[in-house]
């Protein structure tokens, strides 16, 4: 991106009395949309209410959250900012010379990004120290973080494969039937019915290594991919990772969790889930116990909106809410979403593929909320 030096504001080094402000007034102030008590990111805000009641202030203001204004009550009025003009030279001048310090949120809510203290939340899991960071791996599932020498058994240089899984989130080897093999017999005293087993595998093609990756987009890709047309068809998942349109083999949710969810995979996975076509109903990840390498299992606990459940949340043009989800405004503002439908979805719905995975185009979050069944799931209006 380039950027022109006039475009570029002045830092802002002047903090408003409480007595100043006033309705109608531009400034820059700081707000959490997920836990407003706590510091978090500079917004460019309108001041829509000042009230002083038994000697003390309370500030309201609009904030521009996902490109909507949204008006919302200041936490830390102490620190609102003037918003600095690009011509005014004295204004740059005095930043010289009287810079005012700003606070924002830590990146790490655990250690409070203290370098010197241990935390397996924001450095390695395993150890908690923050060395070496050219050290560290990421698994593209569950976002923990490893030191090479950490792992068992340790590696000694960063894997050439784009994606890797811990030992939590990586499949069994030994469990995997590969292309044309047999169910294993080995494991007999915990599945007697083995040998007897009709069900479809999948030939093992979810858990195969790739043999090409997509680099005519980057992982993170917003939107449709060029080339691929929708309505385009795969027999596997693994196909679909190949082209790009949908990255993870098994997960139904590509995305990540501070920055959103980039494609989903409807393969009826959840009775609550309703697919009208170019509107469906889709419930999220997690609430299940898949412990013993299973690929699916009954629900038996709650969801959260946390990892991918809150990339797809964040999706939606309206203000995030963890407790009881949100509707958008304008739904048009929301982001894009690319939506796979898999042949897995045709016990729920009559617009399933009849055979492997097919690409249906872009679709956008109208709204999420949390509904009570047996035990909570996280559902979301998607057209």
């Amino acid at each position: 991106m380039n950027v022109k030096p006039d475009e570029i504001r002045p830092r802002s080094h002047y903090t408003y009395p409480l007595t100043h402000l006033k309705p109608d007034m531009k400034c820059m102030v700081n707000f959490n949309m997920e836990d407003p008590a706590e510091r978090g990111f500079w917004y460019d805000a309108e001041i829509s209410k000042v009230v002083k009641k038994k000697g003390k202030y309370s500030v309201s203001a609009k904030v521009m959250l996902y490109s909507i204004p949204t008006e919302v009550e200041l936490t830390f009025i102490d620190d609102i900012f003037r918003i600095e003009a690009r011509e005014d030279k004295e204004a740059v001048d005095t930043v010289i010379t009287n810079i005012a310090k700003r606070q924002s949120a830590p990146q790490c809510v655990h250690c409070q990004d203290n370098k010197k203290r241990r935390c397996k939340y924001c450095a390695c899991s395993v150890c908690g120290n923050k060395e070496n960071p050219g050290q560290i791996l990421l698994c593209d599932e569950c976002d923990c973080a490893f030191h090479l020498y950490c792992l068992s058994p340790p590696l000694e240089a960063v894997p050439a494969e784009e994606d890797w899984y811990c030992s939590n989130c990586k499949n069994d080897v030994s469990e995997i039937v590969q292309a044309g093999e047999g169910l294993k017999t080995k494991k007999k005293s915990r599945a007697p019915a083995a040998n007897s087993a009709t069900r479809d595998w999948g030939k093992g093609m979810a858990c195969q290594g790739r043999t090409t990756v997509c680099t005519l987009v980057p992982r993170d890709h917003v939107g449709p991919v060029p080339g691929i047309l929708v309505g385009s068809m795969w027999k596997y998942r693994l196909q679909v990772s190949e082209v790009g349109i949908h990255r993870p083999h098994v997960a139904g949710i590509h995305g990540r969790e501070n920055d959103g969810a980039y494609s989903i995979v409807l393969s009826g996975g959840y009775e609550d889930d309703k697919d009208y076509g170019e509107e469906f109903k889709y419930t999220g990840s997690g609430g299940r116990d898949l412990s013993g390498n299973k690929r699916t299992a009954e629900q038996s606990c709650d969801q959260k909106l946390t990892k991918m459940n809150l990339a797809l949340a964040r999706c939606c043009a309206a203000p995030l809410d963890i407790k009881k989800g949100a509707e958008a405004t304008d739904w048009n503002k929301g982001r894009q979403i690319r939506v796979v439908r898999n042949c897995k979805l045709a016990k729920h719905s009559k617009y399933a593929p009849k055979e492997g995975n097919r690409y249906d185009g872009i679709y956008k979050l109208i709204k999420y909320w949390p509904r009570r069944v047996i035990v909570d799931s996280w559902c979301g209006d998607i057209c």
